[in-house]
């Protein structure tokens, strides 16, 4: 047996809305798959699509796609490609499809960001699309499917409100290492779940973040009794073995690791849909004091367009954007 956990995140330079870093870790039966790639055991049920590689199916059956959280739902984009997969996963794993967001975040292992009236419990009903059915056929499919290859599936997440993500970076000193730290807790998550001591040993690929090339020493402040080994730090990719108490482990760190391991992005998949899901929930609460107000994606230029909107309206309310702006 052998396990790969891909990480990545969506909602790293907004100023509304959440930080997300999501996770998707994979059991793979060595026997079983006879030296094949985990996309090619994850055929033909699941499509993964690499960059300028076209969405759509060749054939007349049409796969859950993995690829770029970024291609699969942006602007003009519907969500239903990011979200069949996604919801497909957790059902797959779970047995269980969420009918609301609350119930999906407690799925992946996390809290619901309590106190913050933006995110008023249950949050939106799922799925967005709203065909349950299809959904629910998909996951069903998924399932048996990966008991047939001897695949275990598990998808997890990390989550940052506002008021805790630029707590978090008081406290790092910057985003990067909030980043990291975020990304630290999925890979012991997934570790400890499962794993610790594995034959084939285990695998940690996350997708690079920024200019950082030398993460050894991150590593070795959060492995303090591992022996390390720097494979490679380069710009696009950074590599290291770490002999712990826990097993052996590859870390890499790749940039556009999207397009290089499938478990990266399907956990771009996960941040990305969890973020957009939130963002449903925080447009819906301004909508409610404000009718008619615009709804923003929280990104930098849109943001401001927001805050000015909705600036009028909040000394009446009693609230300060303070308690909702990321402050960097």
């Amino acid at each position: 047996m052998s396990i790969v956990c891909g990480i990545d995140e969506a909602g790293y330079g907004p100023l509304l809305g959440p930080l997300v870093v999501g996770s998707s870790t994979f059991e793979i039966d060595d026997e079983r798959a006879g030296g094949r790639s985990l996309a090619q055991l994850l055929s033909p049920q699941v499509k993964w699509v690499k960059k300028d590689r076209d969405l759509s199916s060749s054939s007349g059956r049409k796969p859950l796609l993995v690829a770029d959280s970024k291609r699969l739902y942006s602007k003009g984009r519907k969500i239903e490609s990011l979200e069949d997969s996604v919801l497909a996963f957790v059902g797959a794993s779970t047995g269980t499809i969420p009918r609301t967001l609350e119930e999906l975040v407690a799925l992946l292992g996390e809290s619901w960001p309590a106190g913050l009236p933006w995110y008023e419990a249950p949050g939106p009903e799922l799925p967005l699309g709203e065909d349950f059915d299809r959904v629910s056929l998909a996951a069903e499919k998924l399932a048996k499917f990966l008991k047939e290859r001897g695949i275990r599936v598990r998808l997890s997440c990390r989550i940052l409100s506002e008021p805790a993500f630029n707590g978090n970076v008081a406290d790092a000193g910057n985003k990067a290492n909030v980043l990291f730290n975020l990304a630290l807790e999925l890979i012991l998550r997934a570790w400890d779940g499962w794993g610790a001591q594995k034959p084939g040993g285990a695998r940690w690929v996350l997708d690079k973040q920024g200019a950082r090339k030398f993460y050894g020493d991150l590593l070795s402040a959060s492995f303090p009794l591992a022996s390390i080994e720097v494979k490679k730090e380069q710009d696009r990719h950074s590599a290291y073995v770490l002999d712990t108490q826990r097993g052996r482990a590859t870390v890499d760190f790749i940039m556009g690791g999207e397009d290089r391991e499938l478990p990266i992005a399907l956990g771009s998949m996960v941040s990305k849909y969890m973020r957009e899901a939130f963002m449903v929930a925080f447009n819906r609460h301004w909508r409610k004091l404000i009718p008619g107000i615009h709804p923003t994606a929280g990104y930098y230029g849109d943001a401001h367009r927001f805050l000015k909107d909705i600036g009028p309206h909040l000394s009446p309310i009693g609230l300060q954007s303070e308690a909702f702006v990321r402050q960097c």
